[in-house]
C-alpha cells in the first residue's frame, strides 16, 4: 500500500455518482479545486471542515472553499473535527491525511499517512459521519469573511493578542439581541456567528462578563468612541466616516451605520433618534 493517498482517494472521488461527503479539518483550496474537477458537476459534494483563526493564519486551511460554485450551500463546520474521512456512494476511505497538498502526497513527497478503504456503510464510518453532522453548523462568505479579519489580527504580531477576535469591531448581523443565545449555542442565526468569531470571546462567559467585552470592543470602534465628548451623531456623519474607513459605497455604508447604531442601542448607554438614526448618550426607555 502506497504511503501517499492522491492516487486512491483520486479514484474514490471520480467513482461518485450518487453523493460525496469531504471530511477534514484542514482543506487547502487548490486541492478541493483539483479533486472537483474529477466530480461529475450532478454529483452533490459535501464538505465538512474547521476554520479555526489561528490556523488559517499558518496558512493549513482554506475559508475561501466556501465560494466554490460545487460547494455552494453545501460547506459545514465542525469546530472540534480532527476526523478525516472520504465517502463516495458505498465505498469510504478513512484516513490520516487532510486536504492538503502534504497531506495527499501532491507536487511533492508528502507526509506518511496511513488510509484504509472500508464500505460507506461500515459502522465506523457511519458513526463519525453522524457524530460530525451532529457537531457541525453552516458556513457562509461572511464567515469566511470574519476568519480571515481575525487571522490577519492575528499574524500583524509576533506575540499573540489579549483577543483573537479583529479590532476595530464592525457588526454585520442585525440581530445583536440575539447575541448571547448564539454564543451559547442555542441560537440558530448564523448571521450572528461572523461577529462572534469577530469578537473573539472566550468560553464560558457570564452574561455581565459577555456584555462586558462586547461594550468595550464598540467602544473601541472609531465610529463610537466620540460619544464620551459629543452630545450627539449623526448617521451622514457615520455614513461618510463608513465610506473611508471601510471602503464602502453609500448604500452600503447606510447599512453599515444603522449596523452599528443597533449594536450601540443595546449594548450602550445611548439612544438612536427613530427618525434621523442620530445617537445620543443616555439609555432609550422601552
Amino acid at each position: 500500500m502506497s504511503a501517499h493517498l492522491w492516487a486512491p482517494l483520486s479514484d474514490l472521488v471520480g467513482s461518485a455518482r450518487c453523493q460525496l461527503i469531504l471530511v477534514s479539518p484542514f482543506i487547502k483550496l487548490t486541492i478541493m479545486k483539483r479533486l472537483l474537477t474529477l466530480v461529475d458537476p450532478t454529483v452533490p459534494v459535501t464538505c465538512y471542515t474547521r476554520w479555526h483563526p489561528d490556523e488559517v493564519a499558518r496558512g493549513v486551511s482554506d475559508p475561501s472553499i466556501v465560494a466554490l460554485p460545487q460547494l455552494e450551500n453545501r460547506v459545514f463546520l465542525c469546530p472540534n473535527l480532527h476526523a478525516k474521512i472520504y465517502v463516495a456512494d458505498q465505498r469510504a476511505i478513512l484516513c490520516s491525511a487532510n486536504l492538503t497538498s502534504n497531506g495527499l502526497g501532491v507536487d511533492n513527497m508528502g507526509n506518511i499517512e496511513g488510509w484504509t478503504e472500508l464500505a460507506a456503510d461500515d459502522p465506523a464510518v457511519v458513526r463519525v459521519l453522524e457524530a460530525v453532522e451532529n457537531a457541525s453548523t453552516p458556513a457562509s462568505q461572511d464567515l469566511a469573511d470574519a476568519v480571515y479579519e481575525v487571522a490577519a489580527a492575528l499574524g500583524s504580531t509576533d506575540e499573540r493578542p489579549p483577543t483573537l477576535g479583529v479590532r476595530p469591531f464592525f457588526p454585520t448581523s442585525r440581530s445583536p439581541e440575539l447575541l448571547e443565545s448564539a454564543y451559547m449555542g442555542n441560537s440558530e442565526r448564523a448571521d450572528l456567528e461572523p461577529d462572534l468569531v469577530r469578537l473573539g470571546l472566550q468560553p464560558g462567559l457570564t452574561t455581565k462578563e459577555l456584555k462586558a467585552e462586547v461594550v468595550q470592543a464598540l467602544q473601541a470602534n472609531p465610529i463610537l468612541s466620540p460619544l464620551g465628548t459629543r452630545h450627539q451623531i449623526d448617521r451622514s456623519e457615520i455614513v461618510q466616516q463608513l465610506c473611508v474607513l471601510r471602503g464602502l459605497d453609500e448604500a452600503e455604508a447606510r447599512r453599515a451605520a444603522e449596523t452599528i447604531l443597533l449594536w450601540a442601542r443595546e449594548f450602550l448607554e445611548v439612544h438612536v433618534q427613530p427618525l434621523d438614526w442620530s445617537l445620543m448618550p443616555g439609555k432609550e426607555f422601552k
